[in-house]
């Protein structure tokens, strides 16, 4: 199979959830024998993992979004693979085209919280997903509860969507760790965005409900870019006596990641809905106990393997930070439970799973005239 893939995430959005999975996806596809693959890159782009000679490379002309998806109509039109795959959540279907078309949805966000969304991704999604979902020949879910929702929401047909998870990238892994007491001032982690959505507040203020009965120092992390958030968590901080142990580091090179999660005596993440939650996966790669909000699609990531709590519940989230803190035994079995269950998800599983899902694709329709 001829298989055009719409790579330009891949280094421009690298250290998101998106970007991270276009990566992984494109790495472990160009291992397969089965297809031959055509890339739509970002021009000038680096950072794209090495990409053999059986692999055509093609950059897309920087402009605006909607120049970008034009450019690559035309090509489509010109060249015609069997089958196209758009890996950014349902954006960037280009105008007329009416090939084989496989769409990887992360997540619902606009449907599900749309005040948390800036108003031009919430306008784009909503007017482009549905006719996405209309012209998916095959519509790939990262999780069961994206799948749901897709269904629920969107008017997906059930045998129209696939559930292919995502996974931990393979640097990821539970050592080296610095020995107790050598490290920095313990702390509590969290990675990601910043936004009303991830419930940052609610953790700031459960951290310093915490405090009152923890008798050893204690730090918190709030690891990505902060925006004008962070402003706000700061004074929340400074309003509850707490702003010397609120560290906002800002984004963290990906190189060191694993670092701040293996040193982390927790992984905290209280978001309000999630499509995925690939940090919470992460966390639990690096042998770090995990502390989630009890949604969907966490739930179904981590399994048995994380303490969970109710995303509303300001004292239910500080209950369960002081009792992770205060049991080391609870920790030791958190971090096992973690490291088994990361072993279950895999990359190289996710690239076959989706080239399986390409021949769904192709089988659905006749070749195209003149093939």
């Amino acid at each position: 199979m001829r298989i055009a893939l719409d790579a330009r995430g891949a280094a421009r959005f690298r250290g998101t959830g998106i970007g991270t999975y276009t990566w992984q996806l494109l790495a472990n596809l160009v291992q397969l024998e089965a297809i031959q693959l055509t890339v739509f890159v970002a021009a000038g782009s680096d950072g794209l993992p090495p990409l053999p000679p059986t692999v055509r490379s093609v950059p897309v002309p920087a402009g605006p979004v909607e120049t970008e998806d034009a450019w690559i109509a035309a090509y489509l039109h010109r060249h015609e693979p069997d089958v196209y795959h758009l890996p950014q959540n349902g954006l960037g279907l280009p105008v007329g085209f009416r090939g084989r078309l496989v769409v990887t949805v992360h997540d619902l966000i606009p449907y599900v919280l749309p005040e948390t969304c800036s108003a031009h991704y919430r306008e784009r999604f909503l007017r482009d997903l549905p006719r996405v979902v209309q012209a998916a020949d095959r519509i790939i879910a990262v999780s069961q509860a994206t799948r749901a929702d897709l269904i629920a929401l969107a008017a997906a047909r059930p045998e129209q969507v696939t559930v292919v998870h995502e996974a931990a990238e393979p640097q990821y892994s539970p050592s080296p760790r610095r020995a107790a007491g050598s490290g920095p001032t313990p702390y509590l982690l969290y990675v990601g965005g910043f936004n009303r959505r991830k419930n940052l507040s609610l953790l700031v203020r459960a951290f310093s409900e915490a405090l009152r009965e923890l008798p050893e120092p204690l730090e918190l992390v709030l690891a990505g870019d902060p925006g004008p958030i962070g402003a706000a968590l700061a004074r929340e901080a400074e309003e509850a006596g707490v702003s010397c142990r609120l560290k906002l580091p800002g984004c963290i090179p990906l190189p060191l990641l694993p670092g701040l999660y293996r040193e982390a005596v927790a992984f905290i993440y209280p978001s309000l809905y999630e499509g995925f939650g690939l940090p919470v996966l992460e966390a639990m790669a690096c042998g770090t106990p995990v502390v989630a909000a009890g949604v969907p699609a966490l739930r179904e990531v981590a399994g048995p393997a994380a303490l969970w709590f109710d995303p509303t519940d300001l004292q239910g989230l500080s209950a369960a930070i002081s009792r992770l803190v205060l049991d080391p035994g609870l920790r030791a079995r958190l971090s096992a439970q973690g490291l088994a269950r990361a072993r279950q998800f895999s990359w190289e599983r996710c690239a076959r799973e989706t080239a399986q899902i390409y021949a769904q694709a192709y089988a659905l329709r006749p070749p195209l005239p003149g093939r």
